[in-house]
């Protein structure tokens, strides 16, 4: 069956933020009986910092550097231009995850072909795509270079080849030998499962603590 992004997921996620939270207030609590310095305006809080970063469009831990409507632009781009038929057809969001705090776009474009786009709510920016196909794996070859370079259009034919190869997705004529194949780029988790018969491709920011190479394998995606 077709992995989803589903309430597992993102239930586990939700867990992860309330612990997250709860330091949070512990340290808070800790820290409120402590004077804190005083700053100069010449001093500042350096909050310009993180103001700049975002500003220069620097993705977080849970994105992968552009928006579902950027994604969708460049992905169909290189579709066309390798020539496959899978197009980003539509931007429709919807809630994804016990809690709602994801949202998902879906794009099945058949019994055997889907695709979907995950970002955190109230957030641009989509945090991983993924796509699975049952078929001939050599079809999805095509998919999964027009995915990378639609997160990252600027990326250089060398690059994106050297990334396919560790992929095993660079030679049609070359079978699988392995279940799984990851690769870690500057900005990239790129997590393949690579079967015979079955493709599935995930695509998320190098430093996401939840969709990696370990939690893939595991099967808790």
């Amino acid at each position: 069956m077709l992995k989803r992004w589903t309430g597992v997921f993102l239930g586990a996620l939700l867990v992860l933020a309330l612990a997250a939270c709860g330091e949070d207030k512990a340290n808070q609590t800790s820290k409120s009986d402590v004077e804190k310095p005083e700053v100069s305006a010449e001093e500042g809080t350096g909050s310009g910092d993180s103001t700049e970063e975002a500003e220069n469009g620097e993705a977080s831990d849970m994105q992968i550097g552009v928006t579902a409507k950027d994604f969708q632009t460049n992905f169909n781009k290189f579709a066309e231009e390798v020539g496959i038929p899978e197009r980003v057809d539509n931007l429709d969001w919807r809630e994804s995850g016990s809690e709602g705090d994801h949202e998902i776009i879906d794009m099945k474009y058949d019994e055997d072909r889907r695709m979907q786009l995950l970002a955190k709510k109230g957030e641009e920016e989509v945090r991983s795509v993924m796509f699975s196909m049952f078929g001939d794996r050599k079809e999805a070859f095509g998919v999964v270079r027009s995915i990378i370079r639609g997160a990252d259009p600027a990326a250089s034919e060398e690059e994106v080849d050297g990334w396919m190869e560790e992929l095993h997705f660079s030679d049609p004529e070359t079978e699988s030998t392995e279940d799984y194949h990851f690769v870690k780029t500057d900005k990239f988790n790129l997590l393949a499962e690579d079967s015979e018969t079955y493709i599935e491709f995930v695509i998320s920011n190098v430093n996401d603590p939840d969709i990696n190479a370990e939690n893939f394998e595991a099967g808790e995606l």
